[in-house]
């Protein structure tokens, strides 16, 4: 099979069950202040 582009991007792929899931992580979120 074919490497995607997410694969040729140093991107992998886990499986669960029947299905390929990219591990991917979210960035650390930035506090946004409300108000003044």
């Amino acid at each position: 099979m074919a490497k995607t582009i997410f694969e040729e991007m140093g991107g992998r792929y886990e499986r669960q069950g029947d299905y390929l899931i990219p591990c991917i992580a979210l960035p650390a979120e930035e506090e946004q202040p409300i108000g003044t």
